[in-house]
This record gives C-alpha cells, sequence and structure tokens, in this order.
C-alpha cells in the first residue's frame, strides 16, 4: 500500500478520472447497468494501484437482496443516472438508503463483520449519499453532489475500508 502522501496523490487523480468519465457518459443518459460497467473498473484499477483488495462482488446477493457492488467492507448501490436527489425524503433517494442499510446487514451477518465496521453508498453519478452505522443506529448524511472532493471522500472510504483501517 502506497504512503499516506502517494494515496492522497492517488486518491485526487482517481477522483478526477471519475469526474471526466461521469461528464463524458451523463450526457448519454446510460442506464445503471452501463454507468456501473463504466465505474467499477475504474474502482478496481484505483484499488490494484493502492494495494487494495479490488472489487469483491459485483451483483452479490445476500438474504436481504442483491447489492450491486461490494468492495471489501464498502457497499456501493449504484442508481440510473439522474435518480436521486439532494433531499433524503425523495422517493427514489430514500428508497436507495434503504437497500444500503438493508446490504449492510446481509453482508454484517454473511461476512461476519461488525456492523459499524461496513459503510455503504448510493450513488448516481450526479449525488452521493455516504452511510455508515454508528453509536446502534444508521447515519445516513444529505446527499451531495458529486465533485472532486466527494469523490475523493469516496475513494478514501474505499481504501479506508479495503485496507481495515476505520473511516
Amino acid at each position: 500500500m502506497p504512503d499516506a502522501h502517494n494515496l492522497d496523490k492517488l486518491v485526487s487523480e482517481y477522483a478526477s478520472q471519475l469526474l471526466q468519465t461521469l461528464q463524458q457518459l451523463l450526457p448519454q443518459k446510460p442506464n445503471e447497468t452501463e454507468f456501473r460497467e463504466r465505474i467499477d473498473p475504474l474502482l478496481e484499477e484505483f484499488c490494484h494501484k493502492a494495494g487494495l483488495n479490488p472489487l469483491a462482488h459485483a451483483e452479490y446477493t445476500l438474504a436481504t437482496g442483491r447489492a450491486d457492488a461490494v468492495f471489501n467492507r464498502l457497499v456501493i448501490e449504484y442508481e440510473q443516472p439522474g435518480t436521486l436527489s439532494n433531499s433524503l425524503s425523495h422517493k427514489a433517494t430514500a428508497h436507495a438508503v434503504e437497500q444500503v442499510k438493508r446490504y449492510f446487514v446481509g453482508l454484517a451477518k454473511e461476512q461476519k463483520h461488525e456492523i459499524n465496521r461496513i459503510a455503504g453508498i448510493a450513488f448516481d453519478g450526479r449525488y452521493i449519499v455516504f452511510v455508515r452505522y454508528r453509536d446502534g443506529d444508521f447515519s445516513v448524511e444529505t446527499p451531495t453532489t458529486v465533485t472532486q472532493q466527494s469523490l475523493e471522500r469516496f475513494l478514501r472510504w474505499l481504501s479506508s475500508l479495503a485496507s481495515g483501517i476505520a473511516l
């Protein structure tokens, strides 16, 4: 695994690549599968260069449903671009967050992880929702617009969870 300085550079580089990919992809109005097929390889490449475990499972079936992607202890719920909004009360956003929560529970049981050592995101290329389990309950952040900074945070979560470091 690279040292902290090199990991920061790698995070910044891959956040830029993800942002460029999204800027090219979103105007094409991709469906969820097309969206995921463009993003997962970049995440896997990032993991490889960072010395992390790559994509553990795509469309991972759990007792609680089918997670779109699981990178070690990070659950990613992809949504078709344009599906999520900036409000947790928005129907599609609320549904995506509930799916992430269910996958947390399923992953914790199946992989025998402590639920507070799992994190998840709902992601549609325009918005990202960060979800954790803390102090006996789910902590769901307000959806944030996808930017260089939010993608860097996403990649930091990914590298932290894949390496076993706490968030």
